[in-house]
């Protein structure tokens, strides 16, 4: 369970960006920037190549929880799925801002920046890829990392006991937020995601860094 802890801070770090998102197409009006067609297109073509480095660097996470190598790809079949997908949509991506970017009759110049990056960045994700997978060779032939079990009896802790107080600890913090929204108004759940991020974030490195001092 506490291997796929990653994944829910991950996926709990997102909701400001939904909250932005809704907020954006909810208020009428300009929408920084993104009434500009270069910068949308830069934007649209950024977006599998933040996707690559958020789920590489969650999957690193847990792969390190879990007792594995960071560099190795992750456990989860999804991202897994995700991350071997992500060059194949970027390109397709890439293709569809080209085509329609082209319509707004830009400068040779700007098309032509453009289309670098529509290539470039599924080139960076296919790379990283295929970088990431031979340092996790190298270094299962030098060291191997301990197992699950192994890392287990290191540290202590098992591993459905702390999954159940983490969802303990989330059902709790979630009904505190439904109350006092209900109490003060909607505005209490946007500060306390919005100040959860961090917070999350923090508690994720605290839970590593004790895992690693236990095993160390």
């Amino acid at each position: 369970m506490i291997r796929h802890l990653p994944y829910a801070v991950g996926a709990f770090m997102l909701i400001p960006l939904a909250l932005w998102g809704g907020l954006q197409l909810a208020i009428p009006g300009a929408a920084s920037g993104f009434d500009d067609p270069v910068m949308v297109s830069l934007f649209a073509l950024s977006l599998p190549l933040v996707a690559w480095f958020y789920l590489r660097n969650l999957g690193g996470m847990a792969n390190s929880m879990a007792g594995e190598s960071e560099f190795a790809r992750p456990r989860n079949r999804a991202v897994r799925r995700m991350l071997g997908l992500l060059p194949g949509v970027s390109l397709g991506i890439g293709i569809a801002v080209l085509a329609l970017f082209s319509r707004t009759d830009p400068a040779t110049g700007t098309l032509a920046a453009v289309a670098a990056v529509a290539l470039l960045v599924p080139f960076v994700i296919w790379r990283g890829e295929r970088s990431g997978r031979r340092q996790a060779k190298r270094l299962a032939d030098t060291a191997p990392a301990p197992t699950v079990d192994e890392t287990a009896a290191a540290t202590g802790v098992d591993d459905d006991v702390a999954g159940e107080q983490w969802a303990v600890g989330l059902c709790n913090l979630v009904l505190l937020v439904a109350i006092g929204s209900w109490a003060w108004g909607p505005a209490v759940a946007l500060y306390a995601a919005l100040a959860g991020v961090p917070t999350a974030f923090g508690l994720l490195l605290l839970v590593a860094w004790r895992g690693t001092r236990r095993v160390g």
